[in-house]
C-alpha cells in the first residue's frame, strides 16, 4: 500500500509541476531563414512538448520585433493552430524581424516565450551593384575587388547572383553558393536568374576587406557576378559596398589583373533562391528492423536520396518523410510557374507534377498557401491537357497514361478549387473528369473488366486514378498481383506507377505481394516508393489530415520481420512506432503522438486474445474487416496483445 501511493503522489506531483515549452520555431517552414521575400506575408510554426498526455494548445501569443522596436503583436489568440499562422505586421526589405510564441494549454498551463528571427531579402530597386565579368563564356573568370566599411559594423548582409558557375570568398572564409549550381536549377532558360543571402557579419573587418570569385562556364554566354553587401552600422546607420568598375579580374587562369567590365542591367528578375536544407534534415526519417539486408536498403535509398526536386515528382512523398522537403518543393512549384507557356503547356518531361506536388505538400506540410500559390498553374495546365483531347481521350504517343493523368490533374485541381472556396472551378472540373473516366471506361476497359494492355502500368493507373468504378477495384488489384507474378515479382512500372503501386496492393488487400517486391525493385523511383511503403505501411504511419494534424498508425506484420519500427518529424513534432511480432501476428505496438494531435492506432481483432494499454485491458472500437481502433492524444502508448 505505501509503494502504491508513493507511486501515485509522485504521479500527482508530476502533473502539478509539469511545464509546457515550445521549441523548433520556424518561419516559412524554416530555421532562422535569411533572403525570404519582402512582399509575402512569412508563415510562422512552432513545436510543443509536455510530458503529460492528451496535451493540446488552447492559445497562443505571437509579437515580432525589428532593429528592438516592436512592430505587430497578435494578442491572446484562441486556438489550437501552431503551424503556418500568418505574420500580419509591416514588411520592409533587407530587414531582420524578432519573433516570439508563448502558448497556453488545456491543462491551464503557460510556456515561456521563446524567439526566433528571419530577414527579408531585396526588391528590384535595392540592388545597387554592378554586374561585373566578361561576355566571354568560355573562359573561366576570377574577380576580386576590396569593400571598405567606415565604422563598426552591427549587421552586415551578403547578396548575390551570377551568370555561370561560383564560389565566392571573402576574406579568405568560402561564402556558400551552393545554389547557385546548374545543377540546383532546372534547366528551363526563360527562368528567372536566382539570388542568394549570407550573413557576413562574423567575416567583414574593419578596414579593408577582399573579395574573390571564381565562375566557371556552363550554359551562359557570360560569366558576370552581382555582388553587394548591406552593412548597418553601430551607430544606427547603413551602407552597401558592391561590386562595381573598381574591380579587377583575370581570365582562363591566366593570373594577368585587369579592369573588369561593369554592365547594368536589369534587377526584376531576380528572385531569392530556396536555401537547401534538404540534405541536411534527412535525418529526421527513421527506419529499422531485425532483417539487416532490408534495413541496408532503406539506408541505402536514404543517404544517396537526391536533395532536388527536378529529379522528377516521384520522390516527394518520401522526401517529405525522410526530411524537411517543403522550401524546395514550395520554391520550385513557385520557379517553375514562369516557365508555363501562354497555352498552359510545361516544358516538362512530366508537367503533371505542377498538380501533385502541391497537392502532397499540403498533404504533408499543411501549408495551402502552395496551393493558392499553384492553382493558377494547375488549372491552366488541366485547361491545356483537356484541349489536346478529342472526344475527351487523351490525344498522343502515350495516350492511355495521359488519359490516366489527366483525370488525376483534373481530380486535384478540383479538390483544389474547393479548399480555395473557388465553387465554379470545382464544379466545371469535375464535371470533365466524370467525361474524361466515361472516355476510358468506354476505350480502355474490356466488358470482363480487364484493361488495356495488362501491364504493371496500366492496372497501377487505372487504379491510383481511381479510373474504374470502386466495385472492380478488388478485382482489378488481383489482375494487378497475377501480372506482377507473371514478372516473377520484377517491378516493370515507370513514372507514377512506380511511387503508388505498393500503396494499391495494401490498400486492396495484396500487402504480402507489396513486401515482397523490393528485390524486384530497379529503379530509384522504385526503391523511393518501396522505403515510402516501409514507413505507410509496413510500419503504418500515414496522415489523415494535412501536416499530420491527424494521423493513422495501421501496421502490416507481412515482411516476415520480428519487429519493425520507424519515426518523422512532422510539423507537430516526431511521429514514432514500433512493432513486434510472431509469425507474422502482432504481440505488441508502441506509439509516440506528438502534442496538439491525435491519433487513431488500428489493430487487427485477434478476437481469442486480450488487448492491454499500459498493462490495463482496453477494448477497441469495432471497424470493417474485423480490426480495431483506438483514438488517442498525445504522449507515448505500449499496447500488447495476449
Amino acid at each position: 500500500m505505501k509503494t502504491r501511493l508513493s507511486i501515485a503522489l509522485s504521479l500527482i506531483s508530476t502533473l502539478a509541476f509539469a511545464q509546457v515549452s515550445v521549441s523548433s520555431l520556424k518561419t516559412n517552414h524554416l530555421a532562422e531563414p535569411m533572403g525570404i521575400s519582402p512582399d509575402t506575408a512569412p508563415v510562422l510554426s512552432w513545436v510543443i512538448d509536455s510530458p503529460v498526455r492528451n496535451t493540446r494548445q488552447t492559445a497562443y501569443e505571437l509579437e515580432v520585433s525589428a532593429g528592438g522596436k516592436k512592430v505587430w503583436s497578435s494578442g491572446r489568440v484562441e486556438s489550437d493552430n501552431s503551424t503556418c499562422v500568418a505574420y500580419e505586421g509591416p514588411l520592409a526589405p533587407d530587414t531582420r524581424y524578432k519573433w516570439s510564441v508563448k502558448i497556453w494549454d488545456n491543462h491551464g498551463k503557460s510556456s515561456k516565450a521563446q524567439s526566433a528571427s528571419w530577414t527579408t531579402g531585396l526588391r528590384p530597386d535595392g540592388w545597387e551593384a554592378s554586374w561585373v565579368g566578361s561576355v566571354d563564356g568560355n573562359k573561366s573568370v576570377r574577380l576580386r575587388g576590396k569593400l571598405t566599411p567606415g565604422k563598426n559594423v552591427k549587421r552586415a548582409t551578403a547578396y548575390f547572383s551570377s551568370h555561370g558557375l561560383c564560389e565566392i570568398s571573402l576574406n579568405g572564409s568560402r561564402i556558400d553558393t551552393e545554389v547557385l549550381r546548374p545543377d540546383n536549377i532546372p534547366a528551363i532558360n526563360s527562368m528567372p536568374l536566382l539570388y542568394q543571402s549570407c550573413d557576413v557579419s562574423r567575416l567583414l573587418v574593419n578596414g579593408s576587406n577582399q573579395v574573390e570569385a571564381e565562375l566557371f562556364p556552363d550554359c551562359c554566354d557570360d560569366l558576370l557576378l552581382l555582388f553587394q553587401v548591406n552593412v548597418e552600422y553601430s551607430d544606427g546607420s547603413k551602407d552597401c559596398l558592391k561590386s562595381d568598375e573598381n574591380w579587377e579580374m583575370a581570365v582562363d587562369g591566366s593570373g594577368k589583373w585587369v579592369p573588369v567590365e561593369a554592365f547594368t542591367l536589369p534587377c526584376d528578375k531576380l528572385i531569392p533562391a530556396c536555401p537547401s536544407s534538404f540534405g541536411k534534415s534527412v535525418g529526421n526519417g527513421f527506419f529499422s528492423c531485425p532483417d539487416a539486408e532490408l534495413t541496408g536498403f532503406f539506408n541505402d535509398v536514404k543517404h544517396s536520396f537526391p536533395e532536388h526536386p527536378e529529379v522528377g515528382f516521384t520522390s516527394f512523398r518520401t522526401a517529405s518523410f525522410l526530411g524537411d522537403a517543403w522550401p524546395q518543393f514550395s520554391w520550385w512549384m513557385n520557379y517553375i510557374g514562369d516557365s508555363q507557356m501562354d497555352d498552359g503547356s510545361i516544358p516538362l518531361d512530366n508537367p503533371i507534377c505542377c498538380a501533385i506536388i502541391p497537392w502532397e505538400a499540403y498533404q504533408a506540410y499543411g501549408d495551402i498557401s502552395i496551393l493558392q500559390d499553384s492553382y493558377p498553374t494547375m488549372k491552366a495546365l488541366a485547361d491545356h491537357l483537356l484541349d489536346q483531347c478529342h472526344d475527351y481521350l487523351a490525344d498522343s504517343d502515350n495516350s492511355f497514361e495521359d488519359q490516366c493523368l489527366l483525370a488525376c490533374c483534373l481530380q486535384i485541381v478540383s479538390q483544389t478549387a474547393e479548399l480555395l472556396g473557388n465553387s465554379k472551378d470545382a464544379a466545371y472540373c469535375s464535371a470533365m473528369l466524370s467525361k474524361v473516366k466515361t472516355a476510358f471506361l468506354n476505350e480502355y476497359v474490356s466488358p470482363n473488366g480487364a484493361i488495356f494492355d495488362g501491364s504493371q502500368n496500366a492496372y497501377t493507373l487505372a487504379l491510383k486514378c481511381r479510373m474504374i468504378p470502386s466495385m472492380r477495384f478488388g478485382a482489378a488489384c488481383d489482375r494487378l498481383a497475377a501480372a506482377i507474378a507473371r514478372q516473377g515479382g520484377t517491378l516493370t512500372t515507370d513514372g507514377i506507377a512506380s511511387s503508388y503501386i505498393f500503396e494499391i496492393l495494401t490498400d486492396n488487400g495484396h500487402s504480402d505481394v507489396a513486401a515482397r517486391l523490393w528485390k524486384g525493385c530497379r529503379t530509384e523511383a522504385q526503391k523511393q516508393a518501396f522505403c515510402d511503403w516501409l514507413l505507410r505501411d509496413a510500419v503504418g504511419i500515414r496522415e489523415t489530415s494535412p501536416g499530420y494534424k491527424t494521423f493513422r498508425i495501421q501496421p502490416h506484420a507481412v515482411c516476415g520481420t520480428g519487429w519493425m519500427e520507424a519515426s518523422t518529424v512532422t510539423p507537430y513534432g516526431q511521429v514514432a512506432a514500433k512493432w513486434q511480432a510472431a509469425n507474422n501476428d502482432f504481440t505488441s505496438i508502441e506509439v509516440t503522438i506528438p502534442v496538439n494531435t491525435t491519433a487513431e492506432v488500428i489493430l487487427p481483432n485477434y478476437s481469442s486474445r486480450t488487448v492491454k494499454c499500459d498493462d490495463r485491458s482496453v477494448r477497441g472500437k469495432a471497424l470493417p474487416a474485423g480490426m480495431i481502433g483506438f483514438n488517442l492524444g498525445s504522449g507515448t502508448y505500449r499496447f500488447t496483445i495476449e
